[in-house]
């Protein structure tokens, strides 16, 4: 072989990584952003993330979290991670827009302002100590140069996203209509939007009770289930794993914030055995007899009509399929949440407080009724099994006040209260909940039913 002719060919057939223009980019990034963060992390505590969130709330707030994300060039899960440890350290804060009631936006507190105002001038003479290095006309054309490369990679982005798969886009936010129109609303809200932000701390808390009811339902390899109000994806992820590449998992939510947390948690582990759909369970078209589990973590206890919901969830079911869910037992038993309903309603109206049969959290409270809706809907072998477990909430007390102000039927009016009414609600459930305060963190009792029940 000619050696001339296999040196000609070398620039074509191997990368120069040091002189690949992604890649020099992306390290002068990182050696910028990684010694700026340095400083942000060690006096106040931010990561990058959380920073780019605060500065773009510092010039254009308010803002939805999808706006951030579109300003910030940040993908939802980054930036929701971001929110949630911003509005637990009180640099942000969460409201319904007045202008549209289904919005929830984003503004900086005034503890926020003031961490704004301060990091500013560090981040401006970080800068300025870069650009010395470059003369005025070098900085001109640089900037020039950076905007043409953006431009040409947002197109390049643009023209992969139009030839990409359907999947790969936003999904369309599910109409809030039939009879649990009410429900969709709800959860494609601020509260959809705020449980998609608390997620892992959510996980913490109730992953134990969603295991429990996972370990009544006898998944082995193979299997085909059905997650009922999935959210964010844990649960669906873990059945995945459980069943293996040869089973496959049916997510099924109502919520398009959370379900798109979802999508994107089991595209970054690429499991192709995991399919979400954004649509209501009580009306889904589930391919008849064609499931071997049904199961859901909290999910199944917002049905208008619960009967009518569970009877089309079994047509799922192949015969001798298995149902297990977990569901709270009354209110007075966890006082994970009815410590903040006491506390809050002593200043504001709980709005729309629901019948003792109407949709809601603790709607299956009771078990005989738990019992007719499931005998209704063509189940047997219905058991229910009384299940007491300490809440793990936070660490400490402040972080698991801020948290429970965020969960429940009082979360909105707590949130649209004033500053003053917020901070006496904080400080009496703060006395609330040092009771509950152990050498591992905040612990709140909690009492559930495991519930199991056969499609025979």
């Amino acid at each position: 072989m000619n050696p001339n002719v296999a040196k000609s060919r070398e620039p074509e057939t191997q990368l120069i990584l040091e002189q690949f223009l992604p890649y020099r980019l992306s390290i002068l990034s990182n050696t910028v952003s990684n010694t700026i963060a340095r400083e942000y992390r060690e006096l106040f505590g931010l990561s990058i993330p959380e920073w780019r969130v605060m500065a773009v709330l510092g010039r254009f707030s308010p803002l939805t979290a999808s706006e951030v994300g579109d300003r910030t060039a940040m993908d939802k899960v980054t930036v929701s991670r971001a929110v949630g440890r911003l509005l637990a350290q009180k640099l942000v804060k969460r409201e319904t827009d007045p202008n549209d009631r289904r919005r929830s936006i984003l503004k900086l507190t005034a503890r926020g302002v003031r961490t704004h105002q301060k990091i500013v001038p560090i981040a401006r003479g970080r800068e300025s100590e870069l650009a010395a290095a470059l003369t005025t006309t070098e900085r001109r054309n640089l900037d020039a140069l950076l905007a043409k490369l953006q431009q040409r990679a947002s197109e390049i982005a643009a023209e992969q996203d139009y030839a990409g798969p359907e999947k790969d886009k936003n999904m369309t936010r599910l109409n809030a209509d039939g009879p649990n129109a009410k429900q969709i609303d709800f959860w494609n809200g601020p509260a959809g939007d705020s449980w998609t932000d608390l997620m892992d701390s959510q996980d913490r808390m109730l992953g134990p009770l969603g295991e429990a009811a996972m370990a009544a339902t006898d998944i082995s390899s193979g299997q085909r289930v059905v997650d009922i109000g999935c959210g964010c994806g844990t649960t669906t992820l873990e059945l995945a794993r459980r069943v293996g590449p040869s089973g496959h998992v049916l997510g099924v939510d109502v919520s398009t914030p959370m379900l798109e947390r979802a999508r994107q948690r089991a595209a970054d582990v690429d499991n192709h055995s995991i399919d979400l759909q954004n649509s209501d369970a009580a009306a889904h078209n589930f391919t008849p007899q064609s499931f071997d589990r049904i199961y859901s973590r909290f999910g199944v206890m917002f049905f208008t009509d619960p009967v009518a919901a569970f009877s089309n969830m079994r047509t799922a079911l192949k015969r001798g399929g298995k149902l297990a869910f977990v569901c709270w037992r009354p209110l007075d038993l966890n006082p994970w949440m009815a410590n903040t309903i006491s506390v809050a309603t002593q200043y504001l109206d709980r709005l729309d407080p629901p019948g003792p049969d109407e949709p809601g959290p603790f709607a299956f409270r009771d078990p005989d009724r738990v019992r007719g809706i499931l005998s209704d809907a063509g189940f047997t072998g219905i058991e229910m099994t009384p299940h007491d477990h300490a809440l793990a909430v936070e660490a400490d007390i402040e972080s698991s006040v801020n948290k429970l102000i965020q969960l429940g039927p009082m979360a909105q009016p707590i949130a649209q209260s004033t500053a003053e009414i917020q901070d006496q609600i904080k400080a009496d459930l703060t006395a609330s909940t040092q009771p509950y305060l152990t050498e591992t963190g905040v612990k709140i009792d909690s009492a559930s039913w495991i519930v199991r029940a056969v499609n025979s």
